[in-house]
């Protein structure tokens, strides 16, 4: 059995009461292993082969370190590694140390940074984050249910259901108006297709229920909108979450 890009720290084991025993032998490759080694491998004494791995025992290996892996905690977990440039004092000895290229590695285009940076030129140690973990979420939007006036602003209103979800998300906020789609990006109003929230972090911790304000201007046209809010995977970008909401825009308020 080969694990590539795993990380495995603390008191685990791979075997729990009542699941099936531990593997026999067991093989990791570009990973970081900062536990016991009888927590993996079922044997005594353990069969694991390692390579451009970071072991915490000593063994041996091409590629094989033992410094302190210097995990780092991020939007999305606690095994991020620590990285200069995302403003950590120390880079992790297990950046660029594995054993191909992160274009060419089964985590391409993920990242170990907690600035969510991919990862390039030699591939990083250990798990990559950016691929959606779990189900897609539920999401609704809404708002007070009366017309709102250009130059004024609309409290939209948010259901999030995402248990069990980790994932990197591009957020588009867009209204549509008869033939012309307009999205929200940097608090402006444009006909180019910019995510409203680029990779923003999704997790089970969020809040189920929250608002925000909608600005719309005193220059677009009066008439019904539709408000969407979409949530993009930001790793493959496969439209994860869509909700929709009317709204009715009157002239200017007096």
């Amino acid at each position: 059995m080969t694990f590539t890009n795993c990380t495995i720290v603390g008191d685990v084991a791979v075997a729990s009461s009542g699941m099936a025993p531990a593997p026999q032998h067991v093989s990791f490759l570009d990973s970081i292993l900062w536990t016991d080694e009888h927590n993996i491998a079922a044997t005594a004494p353990p069969e694991i082969d390692t390579e451009y791995s970071c072991v915490s025992w000593s063994a041996e290996g091409d590629g094989v370190i033992h410094s302190d892996p210097l995990l780092s905690a991020g939007a999305l977990g606690e095994h991020y590694l620590s990285h200069a440039d995302s403003d950590q004092a120390t880079t992790s000895p297990c950046v660029d140390a594995g054993s191909v290229l992160a274009s060419e590695s089964v985590v391409a285009g993920l990242t170990t940074r907690t600035d969510h940076e991919p990862d390039t030129g030699v591939v990083d140690m250990g798990f990559h984050y950016g691929r959606r973990i779990g189900p897609k979420p539920y999401m609704e939007l809404g708002h007070e249910g009366i017309p709102i006036c250009r130059g004024s602003d609309l409290t939209a209103y948010v259901l999030l259901k995402c248990d069990g979800v980790i994932m990197l998300a591009d957020i588009y906020l867009a209204a549509a108006y008869e033939d012309t789609v307009l999205y929200l990006s940097d608090g402006n109003w444009t006909t180019s297709a910019l995510p409203w929230m680029p990779t923003a972090p999704i997790r089970d911790y969020l809040p189920d229920y929250f608002s925000f304000p909608i600005h719309f201007p005193s220059s677009i046209p009066t008439g019904p909108y539709t408000i969407y809010l979409g949530l993009f995977d930001h790793h493959t970008g496969e439209l994860v979450s869509l909700a929709s909401t009317e709204v009715e825009v009157l002239g200017l308020a007096e």
